[in-house]
């Protein structure tokens, strides 16, 4: 009990000092106004703090809109037409466009690949399928990082050319088994520091495989029968 009576003789100053503050603080107009009515009951509060509920054509009172002419009304923009609402889709949209730029290609295979190709260097890529529309611009960045490049599958000629205009050394390898076997009988001759087999072939499986999990578990399996 003694080391509550502290406190119960705080508590009133405590109350009284709460009272005070929200009293004396207005935290929107109308709160604004009742304080000015409270200090200086005589005066015309509400003309020495005008209420203009008018911001250029709006109304802060009601949703925005704007009337349409002549009466004519929609029941689904009762209020009129949503100006505000129409300003602010447009200007989000802009600056989307210009805080965004647009990839570099539309391939998004060659978007992942480009990504893997930037992680490791000097690389032994395993690189081809099916051809999608793009290009590769995007691994171009990256084309300093490919030791040899082994390609595969129906996009293997493309690509090819695309390689020999980046002065890329490349083997026509034709399939998954023997680009790594090519690809492995390379880095164990070169013997390279922190060199990698990678594959990332940029296009997609669907030409010698179902998809491209096929496609990884089959370059699984080879590379276990490899090391075993």
């Amino acid at each position: 009990l003694a080391s509550c009576l502290p406190m119960l003789i705080q508590f009133p100053v405590i109350i009284g000092l709460y009272q005070s503050i929200i009293r004396a603080l207005a935290t929107n107009p109308l709160g604004l106004l009742q304080l000015a009515r409270s200090l200086y009951p005589s005066l015309n509060s509400a003309l020495l703090i005008p209420l203009n509920s008018k911001f250029l054509w709006m109304d802060l009172g009601r949703p925005e809109g704007i009337p349409f002419p002549g009466g004519f009304t929609l029941s689904f923009l009762p209020y009129g037409f949503p100006t505000l609402a129409i300003i602010v889709a447009v200007t989000t949209y802009l600056q989307t466009k210009l805080t965004m730029p647009p990839p570099s290609t539309n391939n998004p295979n060659d978007q992942a690949a480009a990504m893997a190709l930037r992680t490791y260097n000097p690389i032994y890529w395993i690189a081809g399928g099916k051809a999608k529309e793009g290009g590769y611009s995007d691994c171009e960045k990256y084309i300093g990082h490919i030791r040899h490049t082994f390609l595969i599958g129906d996009a293997q000629e493309k690509m090819a050319v695309w390689l020999t205009t980046k002065h890329v050394p490349f083997t026509l390898s034709g399939t998954l088994d023997k680009a790594l076997a090519a690809a492995h009988d390379m880095a164990q001759q070169e013997k390279l520091d922190n060199a990698v087999i990678l594959l990332s072939p940029a296009c997609a499986s669907f030409d010698q495989f179902r998809n491209f999990e096929h496609r990884g578990d089959i370059f699984t399996e080879l590379v276990r029968k490899m090391t075993a």
